[in-house]
């Protein structure tokens, strides 16, 4: 399984983490990342130690080539492996070179190889190997100076370097946070209406982290029953990818996506993110993004899936990676006269701005809703609004669509739309208008490739045999 990109960049910077001369935003999303990754935080140790020896040296060679770097650090480090092997003058220092595993990263030649040995010397070898390729590849003066002048002539062990979260990182037991739900009624028809609860610490937290945690269990069994819920329950699945196995996300500060952006934080998943409806992807960014957003420290939010692609998109646009986008594009595809009058499938298309990602039930709302009037004066109709009638059964909307089931049977790339009001069909060509209407509309996005159209009452629209042939 290949590592997180956040493990990546993390291990690409650790040397200068260790050496001090990692710029101070880097610095502060390294030191977030080792309080939660224990395999980086291994590494760290590793890399402190070559730091320990380095800051051993009294006068750190810098060399311009490998081999150079490579004999100079060689004889510095001999004489106190010698003393070791002989008994003698036996320190920390020789105890820390000898069980020091050296993390991997790797690097090209640069110059002749040089053989390992099994033992202690081959473990000080190791170690000088990469103190050398170090010094080459981060800058030889800036390592070894810094290192040279963090050296304490009281100080012969392990450096002392602990990863420092920046200001109000982490907060102590008690503190609280808020954690955004949607709510009944109100968040049925309006998915970016999300409402706050309280929770509180039981020990030291990241607070971002804490609060996300929360989001992700859902509201409490008494938030329930006051009509809080959360369209996270049960969607979360498969195997984490990223460094611990019970990893559901991470966050990434300052960054959007890989990119640095002062006060952006990117949440990537590690697992997978099941989204049943399609008001159910801007419901859990709304409440993502309203949580993390409390935080003073961060004036956007990006949210990610697993693959590293924006989550809920379903245009494929990966816009949320390139700008701060508030509106998508889409078509709403109307009949048109006089081409549509005699040939019911034949649909035109106008284009709307989504204010959200659930561009599929914004589309349908908007063919609900009926062309402009300018668009009618150019010959764009459509049956559909007149022929809801009656109270909605869900609360409002005029519409559910479900993602990726063909009626409740889970089916990838298929997309069911149920009415919520009875459907009166005035005409023969009416429900072939209507359907070729929706399906036009929603097969526009890359992830519906067939669409069934239920009625109220669950049974196929249009479908004048009763045989429900749809759902088979």
């Amino acid at each position: 399984m290949m590592p997180d990109f956040a493990c990546t960049q993390c291990r690409a910077q650790l040397a200068e983490y260790v050496a001090g001369t990692l710029p101070e935003p880097a610095s502060r999303l390294v030191a977030r990342h080792l309080q939660t990754c224990s395999r980086c935080a291994g590494e760290l140790d590793a890399w402190q130690k070559i730091g320990a020896a380095v800051r051993g040296i009294a006068n750190p060679p810098v060399e311009s080539s490998f081999s150079q770097s490579w004999d100079s650090l060689h004889a510095a480090l001999a004489s106190p492996t010698q003393r070791a092997r002989s008994g003698k003058g036996y320190s920390n220092m020789d105890h820390d070179l000898r069980t020091t595993t050296i993390p991997f990263t790797p690097i090209p030649p640069q110059g002749p190889e040089r053989p390992f040995t099994s033992g202690g010397r081959g473990k000080v070898r190791a170690l000088v190997a990469v103190a050398a390729v170090l010094a080459l590849i981060i800058g030889s003066a800036a390592i070894f100076g810094v290192l040279a002048q963090q050296r304490s002539p009281t100080v012969r062990g392990t450096g002392t370097m602990t990863p420092v979260p920046a200001s109000s990182a982490t907060a102590p037991a008690g503190a609280s946070v808020k954690v955004y739900f949607s709510k009944h009624p109100d968040s049925d028809a309006n998915p970016l209406a999300v409402f706050a609860v309280t929770r509180t610490t039981t020990r030291s937290s990241y607070l971002p982290e804490f609060a996300v945690q929360e989001e992700l269990k859902g509201p409490t069994p008494g938030e329930r029953a006051q009509g809080y819920y959360s369209p996270f329950a049960s969607a979360l699945t498969g195997v984490s990818i990223c460094s611990a196995s019970s990893q559901d996300f991470e966050l990434i500060p300052d960054h959007r996506g890989q990119t640095f952006e002062a006060g952006t934080v990117t949440l990537r998943f590690c697992r997978q993110v099941n989204i049943a409806g399609d008001l159910d992807g801007p419901r859990m960014t709304a409440a993502l993004q309203k949580t993390l957003l409390q935080f003073s420290q961060f004036k956007a939010v990006v949210v990610l899936n697993s693959a590293g692609n924006c989550f809920d998109d379903l245009r494929g646009g990966n816009t949320c990676l390139q700008s701060s986008q508030t509106s998508y594009a889409v078509h709403v595809y109307f009949s048109k006269h006089p081409d549509s009058d005699n040939d019911p499938a034949l649909v035109f298309g106008v284009q709307r701005m989504s204010p959200t990602l659930g561009v599929a039930t914004y589309a349908v709302a908007q063919l609900v809703a009926g062309p402009t009037q300018t668009e009618q004066s150019q010959g764009y109709y459509t049956p559909l609004g007149t022929s809801l009638q009656g109270a909605s059964s869900c609360g409002g909307p005029d519409f559910i669509i479900t993602l990726d089931h063909r009626g409740t049977t889970p089916q990838t790339g298929t997309a069911t739309l149920q009415f919520c009001r009875q459907t009166l069909l005035a005409g023969d060509l009416t429900g072939a208008r209507i359907t070729a209407e929706i399906t036009t509309t929603l097969e526009q996005f890359s992830n519906i490739h067939q669409v069934v159209i239920l009625t109220e009452t669950g049974t196929c629209f249009n479908d004048f045999t009763g045989q429900n042939s749809c759902l088979h």
